[in-house]
């Protein structure tokens, strides 16, 4: 009997390390291959500003965590698609820390269920918008990774001292400003009173020394978050964006039920505070209402909030296992059925089974052209980050920086001119840049008189830059 049990041990271990490795590499194969983003392009390119602390770029300051990791490969001095192929492994490799994160959290919880664990977790990032934004090169991701290892940095130990809240509380707003909105469900983790009985019996030097640093820590916070203030600002006057949303609710209804409802269920109230994870509940009704408040609800900042709003949804898987209300092979078909169904939603509404092959053809292509030419160039995004960009970001929200990209245009400032779709939202008529003395030399490639004389081209098959370059795959 006693080899039998050990034998059935060493067949779930061995199952459980398959299971993981699948998933490991799934999601790797899904992370490196997606469809790259217009915004992620810029962060990638904005981040090289960084180090040399320049103040014409005051934008790279307002995340200066996330640029930070982007401006290290600056360091590098990779070629074009090099440079973006590395991004793409970084936060591909971020996004699978989230889903070891959330396993691991749920393991803590529940140590005596790491198959269902492991199997709830590769349910959550069935979730449409989760599956589709876990790898992107944005700051939200880079946050959500962060709030979620301090869940498991928290109930991970009996009693965390105050010192270690203060670090995370101070950690999000640097990685972006808008991720102050983590700090503020961090507040929720801090026992108040036996904080302050504890600051009481410092000596006077280290109150001294905790009120240096919050006072640092908050006149720099300020001064960091000027610009993003200054922004949201802006957001607020414009729509409020509630495409996001609708489509969210379209989407994902049975996580959003089943991570809702259940707080109607009295005993499963009682369930989570027994386990201690009552405060998990305030946490994702402060996300929902973050979510309402926020003006710009784009898809990935909603993203960024669902495995702490779904939490809740898989601790009430649990709660069933345990009770036995529904029997076991109508709850696992239930849920085999809808991580399909959430499948087909994800590829309906927010394709999936994106591909960058394109992009990263296009760049080669343009990198031979452009940056190993040491030609200045616009595009309005940033698709080559190594490359000499006059500087231009284009965004619906930022009347500035668009009015400086058309001026760029007209003033024929950049040797070349890649036709993006983000920037045709300016508005411009490319089709009179003859005007402005810029010439085709390629697929939405327009290069300045000045140079083109003097430039051989060998290959202009690639792929158009306004089909490829955008917010979403178009083609």
């Amino acid at each position: 009997m006693i080899s039998d049990f050990f034998k059935s041990f060493k067949l779930r271990s061995y199952s459980l390390y398959i299971m993981f490795g699948v998933a490991t590499v799934l999601l790797f194969l899904k992370g490196m291959s997606s469809f790259i983003t217009s915004s992620e392009f810029w962060s990638i390119f904005l981040s090289q500003h960084l180090l040399p602390f320049q103040d014409v770029w005051p934008s790279v300051f307002m995340k200066p965590i996330f640029h930070s990791v982007l401006a290290l490969i600056h360091l590098l001095e990779f070629s074009d698609t090099n440079h973006i192929y590395f991004a793409k492994l970084l936060f591909t490799l971020n996004g699978i820390a989230q889903f070891f994160l959330v396993y691991f959290l749920l393991n803590q919880l529940f140590k005596k269920s790491s198959f269902l664990n492991l199997l709830l977790t590769a349910f959550l990032f069935l979730s449409p918008l989760i599956l589709t934004h876990f790898d992107r090169i944005r700051s939200d991701q880079l946050a959500l990774t962060v709030m979620l290892f301090y869940l498991y940095f928290i109930y991970s130990r009996p009693s965390v001292q105050f010192r270690y809240h203060f670090a995370f509380l101070m950690i999000f707003p640097l990685i972006g400003f808008k991720h102050i909105y983590f700090s503020i469900l961090v507040l929720f983790f801090i026992p108040l009173k036996s904080t302050f009985d504890y600051f009481k019996t410092l000596s006077f030097f280290k109150r001294f020394i905790i009120i240096l640093l919050f006072a640092n820590a908050l006149v720099w916070g300020i001064f960091l978050g000027i610009p993003s203030l200054s922004y949201f600002l802006a957001i607020l006057r414009s729509d409020l964006n509630f495409r996001g949303p609708l489509v969210w609710l379209k989407t994902e209804w049975f996580f959003i039920y089943l991570s809702l409802i259940p707080f109607f269920i009295a005993p499963f109230r009682k369930y989570l505070k027994n386990k201690g994870l009552s405060i998990l509940w305030k946490i994702q009704c402060v996300s929902l209402l973050i979510i309402v408040i926020h003006p710009q609800k784009f898809p990935f900042f909603i993203a960024s909030f669902l495995p702490l709003i779904y939490l809740n949804g898989l601790f009430f898987i649990h709660y069933l296992k345990d009770t036995q209300l529904i029997p076991r092979r109508i709850f696992i078909t239930t849920v085999v059925g809808m991580s399909f169904y959430n499948l087909y939603l994800a590829q309906k509404h927010y394709r999936i089974l994106t591909t960058n092959q394109q992009q990263f053809e296009t760049i080669s292509a343009l990198s031979k052209i452009i940056t190993e030419n040491n030609l200045t160039y616009l595009d309005g995004m940033g698709v080559l980050p190594t490359g000499k960009n006059v500087g231009c970001f284009v965004s619906p929200e930022d009347d500035l920086s668009n009015q400086a990209c058309l001026q760029f245009i007209k003033a024929g400032t950049a040797d070349a001119i890649i036709v993006t779709n983000r920037l045709m939202t300016l508005g411009f008529d490319f089709s009179t840049l003859g005007k402005y003395q810029y010439h085709a030399a390629g697929p939405n490639l327009f290069i300045h008189e000045r140079i083109k004389k003097d430039l051989a081209i060998e290959n202009t098959n690639w792929a158009p830059p306004i089909l490829i370059f955008s917010s979403e795959q178009l083609n």
